[in-house]
């Protein structure tokens, strides 16, 4: 998230650690970064190992878009605190267990070191933070859209419309964000979206959905 100095033309950047490294050399070498939010259900896929399989194929493949072009990606499964949700909800126990497999698992990193799982949490602790974290996760997401030049948003009816996807799409048009989204016709019998909206890109082809995000990097970078 970008945070600037009231006084001084000085910009801060509070990037998560299991974001990949090209995240944080593009923002601190890159004078005026593209930066760009990925969308996409969380809630509705996270224990379905076949569609995490999926998303992190499209995550991968734009990742690749957007380094070749020095852009940079806010990925919003790098943070991931609802995982102590799941943590909490899986047992009675004082002491809760957080594994492993109950992260969205990511690509190796090597700006931070994997913990030592499990990791063991006295219950009272997560319990008083439970009730802000849904709300906590809904105001950062905002808040890094609110820094990005556009957003992708990949089958937001994927198993179900997603409440958080169509906040996200509806809160970028709101905030004159350019949204791009793949939406293929199996995923939705009735769509949320709104065709007609200016600030709204809908495709049923991926290919052609990676090819106009690409396009629209590097109309950006000719720009800036």
């Amino acid at each position: 998230m970008n945070y600037t100095n009231e006084n001084r033309d000085v910009k801060n950047y509070l990037v998560a650690v299991r974001h990949p490294e090209d995240t944080l050399f593009n923002l601190v070498f890159n004078p005026k970064p593209i930066s760009f939010y990925l969308s996409f259900p969380i809630t509705n896929t996270r224990n379905r190992s076949g569609c995490v399989s999926d998303i992190n194929r499209f995550r991968k493949r734009i990742q690749r878009i957007a380094f070749k072009n020095g852009a940079v990606i806010f990925d919003p499964v790098t943070i991931d605190e609802l995982s102590l949700e799941m943590a909490l909800q899986s047992t009675r126990n004082e002491i809760v267990t957080l594994r492993k497999e109950m992260r969205w698992p990511l690509e190796p990193n090597h700006l931070i070191e994997e913990p030592d799982w499990p990791i063991r949490i006295p219950r009272e602790e997560i319990s008083e933070i439970s009730g802000d974290v849904e709300d906590n996760v809904k105001a950062r997401d905002f808040k890094l859209i609110d820094n990005s030049r556009f957003v992708a948003s990949y089958r937001p009816n994927y198993m179900g419309t997603s409440r958080g996807v169509a906040a996200e799409i509806n809160y970028s048009i709101m905030q004159g964000r350019r949204v791009y989204v793949y939406d293929p016709p199996k995923d939705r019998k009735e769509s949320p979206l709104h065709p007609f909206d200016p600030w709204l890109i809908s495709c049923t082809d991926f290919d052609d959905f990676m090819g106009k995000i690409a396009e629209y990097i590097a109309q950006l970078r000719r720009k800036y």
